[in-house]
């Protein structure tokens, strides 16, 4: 689960706000409108489309283009805001992210070395201890070696001593650890989102489903969105 190798899940698509806000006010139309022609030709009449129904989503809306385009921005602004934020308050991969002062249970035999930066390589290698599957570390302290992304762990391994694991040899350890910090990264995000934008409805004076169409209206005609 290194960082240069490993990324996170993506959020289904129907897990994304404009998703929904298209399946609500383009989708369900369409097959409406569908429905109501099929019927029509059966009774022998055609209905025409009202003035309502052949106006944009800007025109119901009552803002200008220019304006709605703004807000769209500060809308995908806001999601973008949220998903940093949840990675910010729950980190991923976890075996990153192992807390001081806490205590882990091995699932696999992990290899404990005496020294982070050994003065001797191959003294230190054959002095390297395998902590058996079962036990259990605390984290003493964290520390980068030069040149590599992935932590150390200082750590105290039951009936062993105290070593260095690196965080690599611990991927696929806490796997439902692991889980469940994703799946609390997901919930904040959601939570987060759904304030920010709630936020910003109320900055202009607008309804969720006014800006819901906003959303919608910015997606289908391609508005410009804030760069990553």
């Amino acid at each position: 689960m290194a960082n240069t190798t490993e990324t996170k899940p993506k959020k289904p698509i129907w897990g994304k706000w404009w998703f929904w806000g298209i399946i609500v006010f383009i989708i369900i139309p369409i097959i409406a409108g569908i429905s109501g022609n099929g019927e029509n030709k059966k009774g022998g009449q055609e209905q025409q489309p009202s003035q309502d129904q052949k106006q944009s989503q800007i025109e119901n809306i009552g803002l200008s283009e220019k304006k709605q385009k703004q807000i769209f921005f500060e809308v995908v602004q806001a999601e973008d805001r949220a998903t940093k934020d949840a990675i910010e308050r729950y980190p991923t991969p976890y075996t990153d992210h192992l807390q001081i002062g806490q205590e882990y249970q091995l699932s696999e035999e992990t290899p404990l070395m005496p020294e982070l930066e050994p003065t001797d390589p191959l003294a230190a290698l054959q002095a390297m201890e395998q902590i058996p599957v079962g036990t259990t570390i605390k984290i003493i302290k964290t520390a980068m070696r030069k040149n590599e992304i992935n932590p150390w762990y200082n750590v105290e391994a039951e009936g062993i001593g105290y070593g260095w694991i690196n965080s690599i040899a611990l991927i696929g350890q806490f796997e439902e650890a692991e889980q469940q910090q994703f799946n609390n990264q997901i919930d904040f995000e959601e939570t987060l989102a759904e304030k920010y934008k709630k936020e910003l409805a109320e900055e202009y004076n607008l309804t969720d489903e006014q800006l819901k169409k906003i959303s919608v209206e910015g997606i289908t005609k391609h508005w410009p969105m804030p760069k990553l």
